[in-house]
Order: structure tokens, then sequence, then C-alpha cells
């Protein structure tokens, strides 16, 4: 029993099926890929937390055949094979995996009989539908899932904030740490709602033009090429008494720098002198921040270092920050320049606020 697929749609197939940042040990099946063969089609669906992915590849095959194979062999082992085509042959308790150049024996996991991965649901062709912003999507993986909670403690925390207008949010409340974006990525179709970062992982990974629709409490993206069809369907979260809320309104709000002075900063010259701290202080919980009109300036026991500005606005404030959370804050700001504000909640100052781009950080002091 055999079935014959050209190697590069297959590669590609493995690629947006087997998401490697999704494949955990304590969700069993996402270590698994199952593949099912027909006359025309070889068909490739895999499992994470809250996803179900399936892609189509055209093909040729002699008989009707589902195994289940270790997901990340079977993606290492096709993305080292180099011949344009490929024979894989379903022999029982083995798949072999047939090139111009030899033969290569992966072990079957399990009877499909007994036990087969799930499918995604069907889109009916009236859904609405956009077109899934990918660049929107590696924003928020590059610079704000640093910040997200791994606390179980808070749960709503371990997720992605997606509001309805837009605002995305990444935080952990135990740190005091959230970061803001507006990325309007589902469009028309979307509602408030709580994202995994297994979704954010997937939405990363999918092919170009690719759209995404709402059905009921679902949400499914789908592509088709010449090689092949994808089809993946997530299910999010959503705040409730029992999972927790993000309490949106009120850390944007915090973040609002409306007519509020700052000092304008290079992204380097911050990241310079944290950096100078740690080899000095490599367990120092505190840094001492002030601001006034010439600048910013850093000093504990063993330092003091100035940034000087230009034309910078009469603001006085003095905090106390962390100095490895506030360099890991500075490291994932997307522009050269940042902006530092204070962050101050019923009058009192409480942290700073600082911008890059389209992106906003608050983060809190230390006692």
């Amino acid at each position: 029993m055999k079935f014959t697929v050209n190697t590069k749609p297959f590669k590609n197939a493995l690629s947006l099926a087997v998401v490697d940042s999704n494949v955990v040990k304590y969700y069993m099946k996402s270590t698994i890929v199952q593949i099912t063969a027909s006359a025309d089609r070889l068909r490739v669906n895999t499992e994470a937390s809250s996803i179900i992915t399936e892609v189509s590849v055209y093909g040729s095959g002699d008989c009707d055949a589902s195994v289940l194979l270790d997901a990340i062999l079977l993606k290492k082992l096709v993305s080292t094979i180099d011949s344009a085509q490929l024979d894989i042959e379903f022999n029982g308790n083995s798949v072999c995996i047939v090139t111009t150049d030899g033969r290569y024996n992966l072990p079957v996991l399990g009877d499909t009989n007994e036990s087969s991965l799930r499918r995604p649901i069907n889109v009916d062709e009236s859904a609405s539908a956009v077109e899934v912003n990918v660049e929107d999507w590696k924003f928020i993986k590059s610079y704000q899932m640093y910040a997200r909670s791994e606390f179980d403690g808070y749960p709503a925390y371990t997720q992605v904030f997606v509001g309805d207008s837009g605002d995305i949010l990444v935080g952990c409340q135990k740190r005091s740490l959230f970061t803001h974006s507006s990325c309007n990525v589902f469009g028309t179709i979307g509602s408030t709602c709580l994202i995994s970062e297994s979704v954010v992982n997937m939405l990363n990974a999918v092919p170009d033009n690719a759209t995404i629709s709402r059905v009921e409490d679902q949400y499914v993206i789908s592509a088709s090429t010449d090689a092949f069809e994808y089809t993946t369907q997530f299910e999010p979260k959503y705040e409730s008494d029992e999972f927790g809320y993000y309490m949106a309104d009120k850390i944007i709000d915090m973040m609002n720098t409306f007519d509020t002075p700052y000092i304008a900063v290079l992204t380097t010259d911050v990241l310079n002198i944290l950096n100078r701290v740690s080899i000095l202080s490599k367990r120092l919980t505190k840094l001492h921040l002030k601001v006034d009109n010439s600048g910013i300036t850093f000093s504990n026991n063993d330092m003091k270092s100035t940034i000087n500005v230009q034309d910078a606005p009469d603001a006085h404030y003095e905090i106390d920050m962390n100095p490895d959370m506030l360099r890991n804050v500075i490291s994932h700001c997307p522009e050269v320049n940042i902006r530092i504000y204070p962050a101050k909640r019923d009058d009192e100052l409480v942290g700073i606020v600082i911008t890059s781009g389209k992106l906003s950080v608050i983060l809190a002091g230390v006692e």
C-alpha cells in the first residue's frame, strides 16, 4: 500500500500542521500526527491545546490507510529530503518513507480505528471571512508575549486579551507588568475574548492569503493553493467569574499618556546602562531612577549613570525599579527610540509607562 506525493508540498503541509512550539508533553495529542491516504489525497491532521488542524496534499495512492506517527520525527525526517517526490508505504506496524536515495522506517504509534485525531469543522461558504493579518500576530509574539503570566493562580493573565475594538493586552498581575498594542486582528468578525499562547504560535505560521471566519464560539482559518488545502479551528476563552477578568479598561487607562511629560531616549542607551548594572550586581532587585529636566539617572550602591536629553519637560520624579524586569521590557521595544512617562494612580507615582511605536508597557515600581 503506497501513496506518492511531491516532497515540497508535503514539507509545507507538515510545517503548517506541526508547529514545534505547540508540541508539548503535557498535551500528548500534540506530539502525534495522523496521516490518511486515499486515491488522490494525503491528509495530515494534528491537535494542540485549543487547536485542530488539517492539511490535504494532492498526490496518488493505491490504498485507503490511516496511521498515527511521531509528529516531530516525521517533520524532521521529511525536512531533510531533497528528491522531488517521495513514496509513503503503509506496512502495518510501520510506515516507510521511500526516496531516490533510500528507505526510512517510522514506527506506527496507534491504530486509528481505536483513536483518531479530530478534524476541523466545515465553514459555510456564506460565512463572513477576513484575511489573517500575520504581521500583527508576529508583532504580538515578538514584543508582547514575554509579559504573559505563567502563574495558574491568575488564569486570565496566562492568555492574550483581544478586544473587539482592537486592543491587545498581555501581562501579569503578579509582576505588575502589562503590554498594550492596537491590532484589529479579527476585523469585523471578532468579539472580546482570550487567546492562548498556542493559538498565537499557530497564527504566526499560517500561509499567505489565509482567511478567518467565526462559527459560533469557534474560529476557523482556511487557505488553498495548487498543492494543498489548509484548515485550522481554534476556540478562544472568555472572561468569567471562574476564569477571571483582565480589567482591560483600567489597565489601558493607566497607560494613557495624554498631556503627560516624558523623557525621550535611545533604546540602546538604556540597555547599555542596564547591562552594566547586571554585570556589577547580578542579584540586584532594586535600581533607583531619577528623572528631571536634564535627563534620567540610574543609580545604586555600585554605579550611577545619566542619559542627558535636550528639550526635556519640567518633570521631576524618582522611583525604584526591578532592573531585570526593566531590561526585559526595554529589550522587547520595537523602535530605536522610547518615551518614558510617570505612571500614577490617584496622583500617586506607582511605576513608569514606556512607549515604543504602537507598543505601550506599564511596569510597577518596587519598594
